[in-house]
């Protein structure tokens, strides 16, 4: 299991909540407001971390489903948090759901990529469902990608600042900025490639997860349709268009075929 320790979000003090003496008849149309806000908002924190250690214990307890439906209500009243795809990932890995046990396991790692009891587990199931984990180097440029534009462009500005001012400068401090510039070059480069190659990797809003125990890969949207490819439970494949019931994807080994949109799910929703 993972931690059981939620964060809930603070609130924080309203605007205008001091207000001078003319002002006095709008704050007493404003506070009844503001008591409610907090209110509720405390009511839904207690709540929640009720319902978290109600899931918890179920868990601990070997009931599996009542944890899974628990962790799912969380979700639904919007209380993310990798602790909770962590430990949902668990729950429906209890009650045989391996697909949706990798889909949630790589939810906790975006949102959480140092989590190596997510990556350990994560890891574990690719084995159990037939796949071969990547290496660890791939999951790491996968996870971070999306600060590579970022870099693209601090490398690219660097290098165009640098080029400018090596123009003017003399001695050491030309050959200092002629250094800065070629290391910002060659990083321009290298960050350049891995966006080229990878995309936005995990956060990839194309990314899905087969959910089923196998897929057969339709080379048309219809159950008639010939096979394409047969795809395994677990493994991720890229959405790429919607008609009806049916969704167009492509296999990780670049097969490309129509499955229906139940047999898998979005990894960002």
């Amino acid at each position: 299991m993972g931690s059981t320790a939620l964060t809930q979000r603070r609130i924080r003090n309203l605007p205008g909540a001091r207000a001078s003496s003319t002002n006095a008849a709008g704050l007493r149309l404003v506070w009844p407001l503001m008591v409610l806000l907090c209110f509720g908002a405390t009511a839904r924190a207690a709540s929640t971390d009720d319902l978290w250690e109600t899931a918890n214990k179920a868990y601990q307890a070997g009931k599996f489903e009542e944890a899974k439906s628990d962790y799912l209500q969380l979700l639904y009243a919007r209380s993310y948090s990798p602790s909770i795809f962590y430990n949902l990932g668990n729950a429906w890995w209890k009650l045989g759901q391996r697909g949706r046990a990798v889909l949630n396991y790589r939810r906790a790692l975006i949102l959480d990529p140092t989590s190596a009891d997510a990556e350990a587990n994560l890891r574990f199931a690719l084995q159990q469902t037939g796949q071969d984990p990547p290496s660890e180097l791939s999951e790491a440029l996968n996870r971070y990608a999306d600060f590579y534009p970022w870099i693209d462009t601090v490398a690219l500005w660097i290098a165009i600042f640098g080029i400018v001012i090596w123009w003017g400068a003399r001695g050491r401090v030309r050959d200092f900025v002629q250094v800065v510039v070629l290391l910002a070059g060659i990083t321009f480069i290298l960050s350049f490639g891995l966006t080229l190659w990878i995309g936005r990797g995990d956060k990839d809003p194309q990314g899905a997860i087969i959910l089923p125990g196998s897929v057969d890969l339709k080379i048309g949207p219809a159950r008639s349709a010939r096979i394409a490819e047969t795809v395994g439970e677990g493994q991720q494949v890229a959405i790429l268009k919607e008609r009806g019931e049916w969704i167009e994807c492509r296999s990780q080994a670049g097969v490309v075929g129509w499955i229906q949109n139940s047999a898998a799910e979005r990894i960002i929703p």
